[in-house]
């Protein structure tokens, strides 16, 4: 895979994007493990359904990416540099 070595690029798609079309939901299942698809310079928020909590949040790399706290149900996810996974 190549990616472009300049960062901060902006899609002029989401100029015009309608109201929620940057949500993605999964339904619920107490046995999945779901992807989330970062991106860079975006911070991206996972909610919890109603009744759900998070207990902790653990990263494999703490140089690559940054996460906080925002409530019970909602963590925040950031990548800090190009190209990770």
């Amino acid at each position: 895979m190549r990616r472009a070595r300049v960062g901060g690029q902006i899609q002029e798609a989401w100029d015009e994007g309608d109201e929620g079309s940057a949500v993605f939901e999964y339904k619920a299942c107490a046995r999945c493990t779901y992807k989330v698809r970062l991106r860079e310079q975006m911070v991206t928020v996972l909610e919890l359904p109603d009744g759900e909590m998070f207990k902790a949040a653990d990263l494999g790399d703490t140089t690559a990416f940054k996460v906080e706290s925002r409530s019970s149900r909602l963590i925040a996810v950031k990548p800090l540099t190009m190209g990770v996974d």
